[in-house]
């Protein structure tokens, strides 16, 4: 048994149970006493539970984490597209998380009731989906974990097409997709950063990131970024909108916003 699998079988037992002994998850994965005892310290390490004296209980204060598996659930066989509904959220989620649910309130309230809208992978996006009051909403995704939150609201649900990222818990283009989203539009797209100023706009640290922002902005009538007030005034690797592409939202107004960059704040 890999052991991811193993994890997942210990999750479930402390999601049914709250806490469980070393014993009864030896005898549940069929594991030895060492390598469960290796499974939860990691498994600690990575906010996924609480071990305790002779076992381990389940861990509260995390939004939703789950372990990614190493084979694929299903297959879609429309689209070619494979993807796990298990996975490792990543621990970005819990980063600055007060402020980042405070930007996803405000994000949110700006959805309408039938709108059809695009949330990226960013952690700050995947509070935003809680938040949504309107209804007939539809929503396309490239995240995982956004995948589920979504389907738990009760949203239509699509996500975007193509080739599994496991490590980022993420789907990134593919041609096929690429043709498709040529014919999709959105009312509304919400997106996350790494930084942005003034010269260099909205920047992200990865190409795949860019390609998908850059075609999801072709689509959508109205572009929101997200991003906590600390990358304000930092750039990173690459840009993928000017300022005046997309209006920010942020989580305060004690930081400078530079001359041109359009701000929806707290």
């Amino acid at each position: 048994m890999y052991s991811n699998e193993r994890w997942n079988l210990i999750l479930e037992v402390l999601k049914k149970q709250g806490q469980a002994t070393l014993d009864e998850l030896v005898d549940v994965t069929g594991a030895s006493v060492a390598t469960v005892r290796r499974d939860l310290l990691k498994m600690e390490n990575d906010k996924l539970l609480t071990r305790t004296r002779g076992g381990a209980k389940e861990f509260k204060d995390v939004y939703d984490f789950r372990v990614m598996q190493r084979k694929p659930i299903f297959e879609d066989n429309n689209s070619g597209l494979e993807y796990a509904t298990n996975y490792l959220i990543s621990e970005m989620l819990m980063e600055k998380k007060e402020q980042k649910i405070k930007i996803a309130k405000k994000a949110a309230s700006l959805v309408q009731d039938g709108e059809s809208i695009f949330v990226d992978a960013s952690s700050s996006t995947y509070y935003l989906i809680e938040y949504i009051k309107a209804t007939d909403v539809i929503i396309l995704t490239d995240g995982l974990a956004h995948l589920q939150k979504i389907a738990e609201k009760g949203f239509e649900t699509y996500i975007l097409g193509g080739a599994l990222n496991r490590e980022r818990g993420t789907i990134s283009l593919n041609e096929d997709s690429i043709i498709r989203m040529n014919k999709i539009n959105f009312d509304k797209a919400f997106i996350g950063m790494k930084g942005v100023d003034a010269v260099s706009g909205f920047t992200t640290s990865s190409m795949i990131d860019y390609n998908v922002k850059r075609m999801i902005m072709s689509q959508a009538k109205e572009v929101y970024v997200l991003g906590t007030a600390d990358k304000i005034g930092t750039t990173h690797f690459v840009s993928f909108a000017s300022v005046e592409e997309a209006t920010l939202i942020t989580d305060t107004t004690d930081v400078v916003i530079s001359e041109g960059i359009k701000c929806l704040s707290w």
